[in-house]
């Protein structure tokens, strides 16, 4: 497998988001992409999380994992979110298996954001994403959009 390359390695400028009680919503607004970074280890994952919805049905999430350097369109199918579910599950297709820590990061994340427990996850990892919004992919300008991810438009509609 290639390398992993985060958008702040490829020379991408990067934001730390403000983790608060909203910040789960915000990665499953429909197209976030960000970084998960551990202020231990310095180890980072770069993921893009996708909402699929259909009319009637309750959205699915599909988690792709970037494995190489074009930031763009290097994401590998990673797991996908349930509609009655907050955590991430592998399938036959996933890049990596449950041991990879790729998708052991994503899967904590999810729980620790999804339970709220904002301090405590606050205080192990870093939530950076490239400067455009999680819901719409626009490029962010205003600073409290910058520090939460989400331009004022889509901030309204989570």
């Amino acid at each position: 497998m290639s390398e992993i390359i985060t958008p702040d390695q490829a020379g991408l400028d990067q934001h730390v988001v403000e983790v608060n009680e909203k910040t789960f919503g915000h990665l499953l607004s429909g197209r976030a992409i960000f970084t998960l970074e551990s202020k231990a280890t310095g180890t980072r994952f770069t993921y893009k999380v996708t909402k699929k919805e259909e009319d009637g049905k309750p959205p699915l999430y599909f988690v792709g994992l970037l494995s190489g350097p074009n930031n763009s369109q290097d994401y590998r199918y990673l797991a996908f979110v349930g509609a009655e579910e907050s955590l991430p599950r592998l399938t036959a297709r996933s890049c990596a298996g449950e041991d990879a820590a790729s998708y052991k990061a994503i899967r904590w994340a999810f729980h620790m954001l999804g339970q709220e427990k904002v301090e405590e996850f606050s205080e192990q990892v870093n939530v950076w994403h490239e400067g455009r919004c999680f819901r719409c992919s626009r490029r962010l300008t205003v600073p409290e959009s910058i520090q939460t991810g989400l331009g004022p438009v889509c901030a309204e509609m989570i």
